[in-house]
């Protein structure tokens, strides 16, 4: 009987070639399974990246139309501040007595700041620079209807209740339109000019304001009606050129809290008043050319 060994060589390439073909294989599977990893991978990070930015145009959104729907008297184009950023301190003047007419005043009886959508994210930006100086934004007056301004106007033509010494001893009624200071007040109407000032991180709003006698040179004294807020050298709507930034009679102090109040609220698109150390416009308001009556 013959008996064919085989062949150790041959078996030895075979052998070979097989690891090869596996080797080959295994490669090729690798490879399709890395590219369809990578492929997957960045689907899955594009998709996360889509996802992550309509959530946050859904909830910007969101947060607008229910500021709109919660009210159906607040008009398109407007919110509650409070609801765009809460942290924003909210001390309304003319829904209470404390203001210089000594009454409510006709349309803002809610108590609650309305601005234009512009505004109000502007106000955010500034909110987030003033704590990281260690202050909050505290909100005096926002929009008001025209017929508020009509009420101011009023003020000045009849009698009203005496708040002389605690808002304008130096001056009469009749000085205090000749320098436009309710004029000045008119810009609310359109719902993105603000009356502000700030607070430490580490103070509270004082309710109702505690008074204080100042005395400047050259001038008759004043009532500083204290609320808690950061030295400004007037009180809110203390209709007198003390309230004027430019005036350097007041404190140091003072004059340092209205510069960090106006360098941070011009940093993010507002203009100042000169007459008054509190109020603000925004530069790009979007009605610049109307006036609103819907109350607040």
């Amino acid at each position: 009987m013959l008996l064919f060994l085989p062949n150790s060589k041959s078996n030895k390439i075979n052998q070979r070639e097989g690891k090869y073909d596996m080797l080959k294989r295994d490669s090729i599977q690798d490879l399709q399974n890395d590219i369809s990893g990578n492929v997957y991978n960045r689907y899955f990070i594009s998709l996360i990246e889509n996802f992550s930015l309509i959530a946050i145009l859904v909830i910007f959104f969101t947060t607008v139309s229910l500021a709109n729907d919660a009210d159906p008297e607040l008009k398109s184009g407007f919110v509650y501040l409070s609801d765009i950023d809460p942290s924003i301190l909210i001390n309304l003047k003319y829904h209470q007595d404390e203001n210089f007419t000594g009454v409510p005043i006709a349309g803002c009886s809610k108590g609650r700041a309305v601005v234009t959508i512009d505004a109000a994210e502007a106000l955010r930006n500034v909110q987030e620079d003033l704590v990281m100086h260690g202050y909050a934004l505290v909100v005096y007056d926002a929009y008001h209807p025209l017929k508020s301004q009509d009420k101011f106007n009023a003020w000045l033509q009849g009698q009203s209740v005496d708040t002389k010494d605690s808002y304008y001893p130096n001056l009469t009624k009749i000085a205090i339109k000749e320098a436009g200071y309710i004029e000045a007040k008119y810009p609310h109407v359109r719902g993105s000019t603000v009356d502000v000032s700030i607070i430490s991180l580490k103070d509270k709003l004082t309710t109702p304001c505690k008074q204080q006698k100042r005395s400047y040179k050259n001038q008759k004294d004043l009532i500083y009606l204290n609320d808690g807020t950061a030295e400004m050298g007037t009180s809110y709507d203390t209709f007198d050129p003390l309230s004027s930034y430019s005036n350097t009679t007041i404190p140091q102090e003072a004059q340092v809290h209205r510069k960090l109040l106006r360098e941070i609220m011009q940093n993010h698109g507002f203009t100042p008043n000169e007459k008054f150390w509190w109020q603000f416009t925004l530069i790009r308001e979007p009605y610049i050319d109307s006036e609103f009556d819907f109350d607040i």
